[in-house]
């Protein structure tokens, strides 16, 4: 468990990254007990950061917001994540471009009852275009299950569910 929230930030000056790889075993738990965002993936708006995200439960807590923020994400594969406990939106994309999203769990139903349930499932903004989603299973928010602003589009889903409104 962490209770200050994980930054990967290579849009501040003098970050030279532009390859991050958070692979899990089996299905391994990133606990944030703090207060904020649970995981945030900033790329500089130039070139981005490319992410590779498989095998993983992300869970905030009543006092995290958004549990994973992408921001200038590009080219990234994220493959079987869970979303769990936040207060605003279990996956925020701020101009994420060409990204590939398989198996994104963000249910209640799935993982035993939520005590704390995003608004919305997937949030996409800023103009974040060109993203494929495969089978996402979104259940259980108060809010909308997909929620595309800012601009933001043509994006590709492929099967799954997105149920809105808090349906449990």
């Amino acid at each position: 468990a962490y209770t200050t929230p994980l930054v990967f930030d290579s849009s501040v000056l003098g970050q030279e990254y532009r390859d991050l790889h958070l692979i899990g075993h089996g299905k391994a738990v990133l606990q944030f007990n703090g207060t904020g965002v649970a995981l945030k993936v900033f790329g500089n708006a130039n070139t981005g950061v490319t992410t590779t995200m498989e095998n993983l439960r992300i869970r905030g807590n009543a006092n995290a917001t958004d549990v994973l923020y992408l921001k200038n994400v590009f080219k990234s594969s994220f493959k079987n994540i869970n979303l769990e406990e936040g207060t605003s939106v279990a996956l925020r994309c701020e101009f994420c471009l060409s990204n590939r999203f398989e198996s994104i769990i963000i249910s209640g139903a799935d993982v035993g009852q939520m005590t704390t349930r995003p608004v919305d499932g997937i949030y996409l903004d800023l103009q974040s275009t060109d993203n494929t989603f495969v089978n996402p299973i979104i259940e259980g928010v108060t809010g909308s299950g997909v929620r595309i602003v800012g601009a933001s589009g043509p994006n590709t889903f492929i099967g799954g569910t997105a149920e809105s409104g808090g349906a449990s």
